[in-house]
């Protein structure tokens, strides 16, 4: 799985919500049930399918939760890592410029001592 970039997250309030899962296919529950031992075996079937179905669909929903997690995640941690070389650049560059300002200082001190 490729991790996204900081400039692949496009996130508005004005986007609409994902798509939700594909609807569930379930028999509907059954009816007219009587005492009967073989009604009572049919509505525990249903009711079996029934937990089934909402635990596939809890499954997908934490999968796909997981997986946005883990996608902002890695935007995050792109983003601390551009950030780093940002401050590391920053370093290298205030370095560069105090060694040219103190090579200048050193070159007007020459100057002046050898003009006077």
């Amino acid at each position: 799985m490729t991790e996204p970039g900081v400039d692949s997250i496009r996130w508005s309030l004005d986007e609409p919500e994902p798509a939700p899962s594909p609807a569930r296919v379930l028999c509907p529950q059954p009816r007219d049930l009587t005492d009967s031992r073989a009604d009572l075996v049919r509505w525990w079937r249903w009711r079996y399918s029934s937990l089934q179905a909402d635990l596939t669909e809890t499954e997908d929903l934490l999968i796909r939760s997981l997986s946005e997690a883990h996608g902002h995640r890695a935007v995050l941690r792109a983003a601390l890592d551009a950030l780093l070389e940002q401050g590391c650049q920053h370093d290298r560059l205030r370095e560069q410029h105090r060694r040219l300002r103190d090579e200048d200082r050193s070159h007007r001190e020459r100057d002046m001592v050898v003009t006077t």
